[in-house]
């Protein structure tokens, strides 16, 4: 009998609708002469669960640029999902599956972590290196300075307003700051958020919104320069 599943740093009660996730540590209550049966049955690695499949990345890849690929021509504007969104839309779905056959669409935990760590910190870096020339040239001019104040003004009645949508949907505290962060886009937030509270809530909630923010930031941007 499964008693606790141990999923990054969060513990959590076994029960028969949870869905067991790549690196997973499973505590089992079991007689002592069952032990070489239950490892062979779960599994009792941690190289094997801690590779990340070139195959199943391949694939992945390679169907979201053929999604990205299709136009929709309205008028004037041509919309397409493109090499951004054409991928992260197919994750979603994957993600969605976690499994098709012997190809597991999943990442592991471990692996999961450490991508997402260092993507941040090359998204970060190369923020710095590529934006600092221009805010030394702009920020303290006056094309500067009304830019400061159109992105203040707008900034605070858009994250008060999704704020207060959340709180009214009866979201708790840490989801909020996952909403938040999602809804911002930026991957340093979340990282922050997480170093505020540790609570799975956040990744949850910057999961739920973030690719659907992407999406329709990418959609505007091509009805803008459709107009």
């Amino acid at each position: 009998m499964v008693s606790r599943v141990r999923r990054g740093d969060f513990d959590m009660l076994a029960h028969d609708g949870l869905l067991l996730q790549l690196d997973d540590r499973v505590r089992v209550v079991m007689p002592r002469e069952r032990t070489t049966e239950v490892t062979t049955y779960l599994g009792d690695t941690e190289a094997k669960v801690s590779e990340v499949s070139a195959v199943s990345l391949g694939v992945g890849l390679a169907l979201g640029f053929l999604i990205g690929i299709p136009s929709l021509t309205l008028g004037s504007t041509t919309l397409a999902l493109g090499m951004g969104a054409g991928p992260l839309v197919m994750g979603m779905i994957l993600g969605w599956r976690r499994r098709t056959g012997p190809l597991v669409w999943t990442l592991p935990t471990r692996a999961n972590l450490t991508l997402r760590q260092i993507g941040l910190l090359l998204f970060l870096a190369v923020v710095g290196l590529t934006s600092g020339y221009s805010f030394r040239e702009n920020a303290f001019s006056l094309f500067g300075l009304k830019l400061v104040a159109v992105l203040a003004i707008g900034a605070v009645v858009s994250y008060s307003l999704m704020v207060l949508i959340a709180k009214g949907l009866g979201q708790s505290r840490e989801r909020t700051m996952g909403l938040l962060s999602g809804y911002v886009g930026n991957p340093a937030i979340v990282a922050y958020a997480n170093s505020r509270a540790s609570d799975s809530r956040i990744n949850n909630g910057y999961s739920t919104l973030f690719a659907l923010a992407i999406l329709v930031k990418i959609v505007c941007i091509q009805l803008i320069v459709g107009l």
